[in-house]
């Protein structure tokens, strides 16, 4: 990943809207990952961030940045997020935070996420819907300025990507239904639009959730059931069973 592009990422955050969007989804992320145990915690995201999973449970908790940065209130470990620097089934949660909207290879980092995970371990997902007022910005923001990197994807495509590598989504929701202003009294006068938006155009929020489990089909030896083998012969008509057919015999009478 390029620098420039590690720089505009997450262009929308600097905004003061996309604070408004960020405050609303930390609210999201603090009613999820209570509810998500274990001993270990990944997080793929940029420093700003990191404050998104302090609701978690999970002591030892982790990000993974390419960046290099010092005194934040997390352990960090400077890698590629497409190629985890982490043992693979050795992780209980991994959070991509905005994440596969900046990878060059997002899939990959989906896969990524797949191997480091253990069995029945849980992955979280958050992006900008290209399909809300969010999306039309961030298309307009990328014709006024084309070096900006945003790989915007529906979360259908997401849930498509999680099904191909063996995760069962549990959880998924659409958020933030109001427009991208930065008035802090409008946004809270439009707080309505959260519930009608939730129940009459889910589609169209401006951000959503996606929480998948790490299914692993485990093979189980099966038995073999012992059948009787098919008879060589079978009976002749008009000879009583039992009968059987003497050699000797028939040689003597001849």
């Amino acid at each position: 990943m390029h620098t420039e592009e590690k720089s505009n990422q997450a262009w929308w955050y600097t905004t003061k809207a996309g604070k408004l969007l960020a405050a609303h989804e930390k609210q999201v992320l603090d009613d999820i990952l209570p509810g998500l145990y274990g001993y270990h915690l990944v997080q793929c995201a940029l420093p700003q961030f990191a404050a998104f999973v302090s609701a978690s449970l999970i002591q030892h908790r982790v990000m993974i940045n390419a960046q290099a940065f010092s005194n934040w209130p997390c352990s960090l470990v400077k890698g590629d997020m497409e190629h985890l620097p982490i043992l693979h089934d050795s992780v209980d949660v991994v959070v991509l935070t905005h994440s596969l909207e900046s990878a060059l290879h997002p899939h990959q980092m989906l896969r990524e996420a797949h191997r480091v995970l253990i069995p029945e371990g849980h992955v979280v997902i958050t992006g900008l819907n290209p399909f809300s007022c969010w999306g039309v910005m961030t298309l307009f923001k990328k014709l006024l300025n084309p070096s900006l990197h945003v790989k915007m994807m529906s979360p259908n495509r997401v849930k498509d990507w999680l099904a191909l590598l063996d995760f069962e989504v549990v959880n998924s929701k659409m958020f933030y239904f109001r427009p991208p202003f930065a008035h802090k009294r409008m946004v809270k006068n439009l707080s309505f639009l959260e519930k009608i938006g939730a129940k009459f155009w889910p589609f169209f929020g401006g951000a959503y959730v996606i929480v998948g489990v790490k299914r692993v089909v485990r093979l189980t030896p099966v038995k073999a059931k012992f059948e009787m083998k098919q008879k060589l012969w079978v009976e002749a008509e008009g000879v009583p069973n039992g009968a059987s057919y003497k050699r000797d015999e028939h040689d003597k009478e001849g």
